[in-house]
């Protein structure tokens, strides 16, 4: 996915299972997670939320300045996390390239 250094329009992205099931995600929260290009973590200031968990589909509306291009290219994930405390990520291989331009 490639996005321009200070975006800030939201991010949608459908959580699937296998490829043929999305996840319903009511009652879990979402937390979007992102490394640069050397692996460091970088911290999001951004939102994550629900456009419709039913659906599995989950928002990311980043800051405008956590992604740069002297990070870029970044592996984003979201984690969804249950009332009960299990995590899973999505993708749960390889991350999701966000490729940053100018």
């Amino acid at each position: 996915m490639d996005i321009v250094e200070g975006w800030t329009e939201p991010l949608d992205f459908e959580l699937w299972y296998n490829k043929s099931t999305k996840l319903n995600g009511t009652g879990m929260i979402p937390v979007a997670e992102a490394v640069d290009k050397s692996g460091n973590k970088v911290p999001l200031t951004g939102a994550t939320t629900w456009v419709n968990p039913a659906l599995g589909l989950a928002r990311y509306a980043p800051s405008g300045t956590e992604f740069t291009l002297s990070g870029s290219p970044y592996g984003f994930r979201i984690r969804v996390q249950s009332a009960a405390g299990t995590m899973a990520w999505w993708p749960n291989g390889p991350a999701l390239a966000l490729v940053v331009r100018k």
